[in-house]
């Protein structure tokens, strides 16, 4: 299976993850970003989108991607993958994507979360803090949920 990984995010923790989703998926797999990226080319079998989550919506790049690809993202598998403290990630994918989207996602998953207060502004930083009762930066790779994600998406072949 030939894989495409396109992720987007501000400060690297997604664009981690999907270099370990890449280690656990068999076939040949590249990774880009949602900025680098205008158009799905080659033959890929299937594509992943992986997003953090920044006030309750997914990254402006990866869904400015999935609006100039939509045809050619109902023609792949699809799989999509979320970077969030919280563990009930499957809500930001529905709420930001439309219903026809949302259904064609064969796999659905988190990856884990990171906050880096040094690289937030004040404003990013306070609400963060707030909302996840963290005092400094952490970082988290949930390992068995990438690899499940990965998983899934094999069976669903």
């Amino acid at each position: 299976m030939k894989t495409l990984i396109i992720w987007g995010g501000k400060y690297g923790f997604t664009e981690k993850c999907a270099g370990i989703l890449k280690e656990k998926l068999p076939g040949d797999t590249d990774i880009v970003s949602a900025k680098e990226i205008k158009e799905i080319r080659g033959d890929y079998d299937a594509v992943i989108l992986g997003s953090p989550v920044y006030a309750g919506g997914l990254s402006k790049e990866i869904l400015r991607f999935i609006e100039a690809n939509r045809a050619a993202l109902l023609e792949k598998k699809l799989g999509f993958f979320i970077s969030c403290f919280d563990e009930d990630y499957d809500q930001y994918i529905k709420k930001n994507l439309d219903g026809e989207m949302y259904d064609h996602i064969r796999v659905k998953g988190r990856s884990g979360y990171a906050f880096d207060f040094k690289q937030m502004g004040f404003f990013e930083r306070t609400i963060i803090k707030m909302i996840s009762k963290k005092k400094e930066s952490v970082e988290y790779i949930d390992e068995e949920a990438i690899k499940v994600f990965a998983d899934h998406l094999q069976k669903n072949e």
